[in-house]
């Protein structure tokens, strides 16, 4: 979050800019670290559960 008014600062953005463009940097966060971290346990990606059931076999 800091980053992104380092960033407004420099290009002479407004400091409730810097908020607003933070928006799609939090969703891509959720989306793909958060999201697969809680579907999957203790691992990161979300596909490992696929391959574990065709190996299975």
């Amino acid at each position: 979050m800091l980053r992104q008014f380092e960033l407004a600062r420099s290009v002479q953005l407004r400091p409730y800019n810097a908020i607003a463009f933070s928006g799609p940097i939090a969703v891509f966060l959720s989306v793909f670290l958060i999201y697969p971290l809680g579907q999957s346990g203790w691992f990161f990606a979300p596909s490992f559960n696929s391959l574990l059931h065709f190996y299975q076999t």
